[in-house]
């Protein structure tokens, strides 16, 4: 049926020609449903060229769509033709693709991780790159040689590249991080480090068939170890992950301690000035030892879920600012407690739980005390977070939760000045200034905003 009506077009290939685009891997035909497909092709697209279908019999109009559709699908989506087991022989012994690639945890990383290549390619875009991989590489994977103003040639995948660098990295898994200056030149390479798969037709089938079925990470320890892997000082048992211990928290850095503790030792307890909470829930911990660290709480029982896990954020990313004429450091802060996870955790407790507060903050850096506060009314929202602005005119900006651009008296906090820009602010304000003229501007929802005082 689709050679009869749609080939003349498309192409018996499904691949398209000069009359129609291709059908088979078009980002546009796989967003649309079959039902969706079924209705195009009755209809047709007039202003395109397409002529309208709605002539066809309902049941051919039904098989057209739904192969079109199968076309696009991910090849999970689909019943793919072979043995799939023992297509999973074929890539992990004769095959030898774990040697590049991984798969749930085994094998290589050399080349693209395959774990879920079943729900992001078609049965055919998965068939034709086991027989030419050189058609559609894999963003990250393509081949570079770049020789270095030392003298060195270095060849490798391309992960990253700008106009100013180039993060280059060989085979082997070394990443050289190269700036432009240091480069002499770059020569891309066509082709992919993956060989076209050398197998008898049927071996070929049954390998699409096993990556077809794949559709993305299992969670829990590997089914299988990856005997591959060479292990490094720096592993950590899977069994730490999955069942941590009290404090502890998995992190990309490899550690599983919660409180980011660092080996590095130049910064101690002989010479740290001042360490002291800036907030006023902090019941994780009850101060800070001889030796400069925590001292851990202990939490009653029937403490809650979140009045265990407090502060939660506390001062985030944003910028700050400090003045060396009032010797106060200023910072938008949050007292807050981690959410209630479960009903079952939400027993009645001697710390009850409080609504989350935001306060701009001037702590004196001699003392630790706060010196003045604003409480910044309104609901806490995620990711709204203005960093400060001091100057040396002795005011201080800021952005509000509510959408308010704010100028206080550096000293005592009394408010001098606000715009309501009606947007959440996450930018950090900035000040310049041009011909004597000075401003002060900040990034506000879509908009740039700058202000300056009126002129004379």
């Amino acid at each position: 049926m689709y050679a009869s009506s749609c080939s003349g077009c498309h192409g018996a290939d499904t691949l398209g020609t000069d009359h129609a685009p291709k059908l088979t891997g078009n980002p546009d035909v796989r967003r649309r449903t079959v039902d969706q497909l079924h209705n195009l092709i009755m209809s047709g697209i007039p202003s395109a060229g397409m002529p309208a279908f709605g002539s066809l019999p309902q049941h051919q109009l039904d098989a057209i769509a739904a192969y079109i559709h199968s076309l696009n699908s991910p090849a999970s989506q689909n019943i793919v033709p072979g043995d799939a087991a023992m297509g999973g022989q074929f890539f992990w012994g004769e095959g030898n693709c774990g040697t590049c690639h991984m798969i749930h945890g085994r094998g290589s990383s050399t080349g693209p991780d395959l774990s879920d290549v079943g729900s992001r390619m078609t049965a055919i875009e998965i068939h034709t790159a086991l027989l030419d991989p050189d058609q559609q590489i894999t963003p990250g994977y393509q081949l570079v040689t770049a020789t270095l103003r030392n003298g060195k040639t270095v060849h490798g995948f391309a992960r990253g590249r700008t106009n100013f660098d180039l993060q280059l990295q060989e085979p082997d898994g070394t990443l050289h991080l190269l700036q432009a200056h240091d480069i002499v030149d770059v020569v891309d390479e066509s082709h992919s480090l993956m060989k076209p798969v050398n197998a008898a037709p049927e071996q070929i089938q049954n390998l699409s068939a096993y990556l077809s079925q794949l559709t993305g990470i299992e969670p829990g320890p590997l089914k299988e170890a990856n005997s591959g892997y060479v292990s490094q000082s720096q592993d950590i048992d899977f069994s730490r992950i999955l069942k941590p211990r009290p404090g502890d928290w998995p992190t990309y850095n490899g550690k599983v301690d919660g409180n980011r503790y660092s080996n590095l030792t130049q910064i101690n307890a002989s010479n740290l000035l001042l360490t002291k909470t800036f907030l006023h829930r902090v019941n994780w911990a009850t101060g800070i030892g001889p030796d400069g660290r925590p001292q851990l709480a202990v939490l009653p029982a029937t403490a809650s879920n979140r009045e265990k896990s407090c502060p939660d954020n506390a001062a985030n990313w944003s910028s700050t600012a400090f003045s060396e004429t009032t010797r106060l450091y200023y910072l938008m802060t949050l007292e807050d407690c981690h959410e209630v996870k479960t009903p079952d955790e939400q027993k009645a407790s001697p710390y009850p739980d409080k609504p989350g507060e935001r306060y701009m903050r001037a702590i004196n850096i001699d003392t630790g005390e706060v010196a003045w506060e604003i409480p910044q009314r309104g609901p806490v929202i995620l990711k709204t977070w203005s960093g400060v602005l001091g100057t040396a005119g002795g005011v201080v900006f800021y952005g509000d939760p509510n959408g308010a651009f704010v100028a206080v008296d550096e000293r005592k906090g009394k408010t001098l000045w606000h715009f309501d820009t009606n947007v959440g602010m996450k930018a950090s304000p900035m000040t310049f200034s041009v011909d004597g003229k000075q401003f002060v501007a900040v990034a506000a929802g879509s908009a740039f905003l700058c202000f300056g005082l009126p002129s004379p």
